[in-house]
């Protein structure tokens, strides 16, 4: 599993153990890039994972 996927299932988790709400917000690309010491592009590609898989 490539680390953009890991970083996405960390939001699936926390959404269905419900510690983030559905539909609540995201934390902004930068923030959420740097809270998890990770590279922009890393950033932008767990956020599009998770778009894709809904």
């Amino acid at each position: 599993m490539a680390l953009y996927e890991t970083l996405a299932q960390h939001f699936i988790d926390d959404i269905q153990a419900q510690r983030l709400p559905a539909g609540s917000r995201l934390p902004a690309l930068r923030t959420m890039a740097k809270q998890h010491q990770v590279s922009m592009t890393t950033a932008t590609k767990a956020y599009d994972y998770l778009q894709q898989t809904g």
